[in-house]
């Protein structure tokens, strides 16, 4: 399990939403990435956890499948504490996963996400 709660948006943040997309980064995020980032801090991670196409991501008690990981999503979220959440794409970048659902839910501070 990872578990993280977002701590502050970027301006742009929440504009991807439009294109079925949020971007997850943690604390240390480089100052150009945290305009268009949800930074988190992580809350509880456990050395087992891996990120793969059984795990799913619950964001505030709504639970999605995950559908698809890019080869770098897993360790870029342990790393860096950086992911893009597609919803429902079937052609993603490495460092990203896509979520079945039928919309992408609000994320404000203070939410809680736990991949799982």
């Amino acid at each position: 399990m990872y578990k993280t709660i977002i701590k502050e948006f970027g301006s742009m943040a929440s504009a991807f939403k439009e294109d079925n997309l949020f971007v997850l980064f943690g604390t240390s995020a480089p100052e150009e990435l945290k305009d268009i980032s949800y930074i988190h801090e992580v809350q509880e991670s456990n050395t087992n956890f891996n990120l793969n196409k059984v795990s799913k991501l619950i964001v505030n008690d709504k639970e999605f499948e995950v559908e698809k990981v890019g080869s770098e999503a897993h360790g870029n979220l342990i790393e860096l504490g950086h992911i893009s959440v597609y919803l429902n794409n079937n052609d993603i970048l490495p460092g990203a996963i896509s979520i079945k659902g039928s919309e992408l839910p609000d994320l404000d501070k203070g939410d809680i996400l736990i991949f799982e």
